[in-house]
């Protein structure tokens, strides 16, 4: 997995997954901005892993800026879109963008089919497009005007 984008620098990630088929990797960026990363063929543990920490950013964050870089995934298997889409849906009303960077047309399809119940993604195939948009909202992310960091629990 690569430590950086084309324009944002990521931290340790929070999640790092790897199986004979795929691989993952999930950071958390200032401001609730959670990037994925997906290579190969999208399994279970690795659906299980960007939940995993999407719940901690959750517990952190009021709202999420979601990036999904699945520009290379070769596959998935069918319960990885029924996993990942609940789990959208469920927290649909925390997640103040949505952004999905697709390579095959087997996950572009997958995606159109989840759209439907997320509705309000954003889908691309230019990965140019989707590290623009990234930057933009990591630049406004870091920002202490618009972070929306939840107080630590009482007691600390």
């Amino acid at each position: 997995m690569r430590a950086t984008t084309e324009r944002v620098k990521l931290p340790a990630p929070i999640e790092h997954v790897v199986t004979e088929r795929g691989a993952v990797g999930v950071y958390l960026l200032p401001g609730g901005l959670v990037l994925q990363r997906v290579q190969g063929h999208a399994t279970r543990p690795l659906a299980e892993a960007v939940i995993r920490a999407v719940e901690v950013a959750l517990g952190q964050h009021e709202t999420l800026a979601l990036f999904d870089d699945w520009f290379e995934v070769t596959g998935y298997d069918p319960e990885v879109r029924k996993l990942l889409t609940e789990h959208t849906a469920r927290h649909r009303a925390r997640m103040r963008e949505v952004h999905i960077l697709v390579g095959s047309r087997l996950v572009a399809m997958g995606v159109a089919v989840a759209s439907i119940l997320v509705p309000g993604m954003h889908t691309y195939s230019d990965r140019g497009a989707f590290e623009r948009v990234l930057a933009r909202v990591a630049a406004l992310s870091a920002s202490p005007a618009s972070s929306r960091s939840l107080p630590p629990p009482a007691g600390r």
